[in-house]
């Protein structure tokens, strides 16, 4: 498959399927509406026991533990792609958030965010979570191991890669900041890949800020573009798979090959 960015984002944009927009908006004020009620037919139950504070408390344990309880039956989520953006409920919806990463069992997905299109790479992609999480999102899913087998030795391919240049020392990270530095960076990184750097391009350099638990995290990325050579197809296939780099909790180091 030889693609430029260009042709394999327009290739992408014709796989998708076009969003009933009035549809998923109905449906969402519909199933949040519901929820709601529920949550005050409840609370209402709990005034004929207990004072108004109490009452209330007791309504949001209960919403929480019916959220979990349907989330571990696997109800919530299936109600998700029906109803959407309307199961994002405050209460039910993190209920839903938490249990749902708990009782996946998988291991934490690359990804990263092109515009307005999110690419994935995951072994169990879970498709009624990311429903459940994002609203009614536009998802096609592909099978990428056969992409991957096909990939040869002294193949040329084109590739970007959206990473966290840095260098270790004393445990401590220290990001490359000139462009002989970030071009070293990349090389050694894809020659570790099981690939040779035959063309590197820096489109943008911009910090990246994440807050975690309160923490303010900042990372230097860099977005590359350019051509390799594959030297060992086992190497990149799994490169392919675990990514390059740091950050790959926060959208970095997952590659594209075109």
């Amino acid at each position: 498959m030889d693609m430029s960015p260009r042709e394999y984002q327009d290739y992408v944009k014709n796989l998708q399927k076009k969003s009933p927009l009035l549809k998923d908006m109905a449906l969402a004020f519909a199933i949040g509406g519901a929820i709601c009620v529920i949550g005050q037919l409840i609370l209402n139950g709990w005034l004929m026991l207990l004072p108004q504070d109490d009452a209330a408390t007791a309504t949001s344990v209960s919403l929480v533990f019916l959220s979990a309880l349907f989330t571990g039956l696997n109800l919530y989520n299936k109600l998700a792609r029906f109803g959407g953006a309307g199961t994002l409920v405050p209460i039910t919806g993190f209920a839903n958030a938490v249990v749902s990463a708990a009782t996946s069992g998988s291991s934490r997905p690359l990804w990263r965010l092109d515009g307005d299109r999110l690419y994935i790479v995951s072994d169990q992609l879970d498709t009624d979570r990311l429903e459940a999480r994002l609203g009614k999102p536009i998802i096609n899913t592909l099978d990428y191991r056969p992409f991957l087998d096909k990939l040869q030795n002294g193949e040329t391919r084109r590739f970007t890669l959206t990473a966290t240049p840095v260098v270790s020392k004393d445990g401590k990270r220290t990001p490359l900041r000139t462009p002989a530095g970030m071009h070293q960076w990349a090389e050694g990184k894809l020659t570790q890949a099981g690939a040779r750097l035959d063309a590197l391009d820096i489109l943008d350099i911009h910090a990246t800020r994440f807050n975690r638990q309160g923490r303010k995290l900042t990372f230097h990325t860099v977005e590359y573009t350019g051509e390799i050579t594959i030297t060992d197809r086992d190497k990149l296939t799994q490169t392919m798979l675990s990514g390059i780099g740091h950050g790959k909790a926060y959208g970095l180091g997952l590659m594209l090959l075109f």
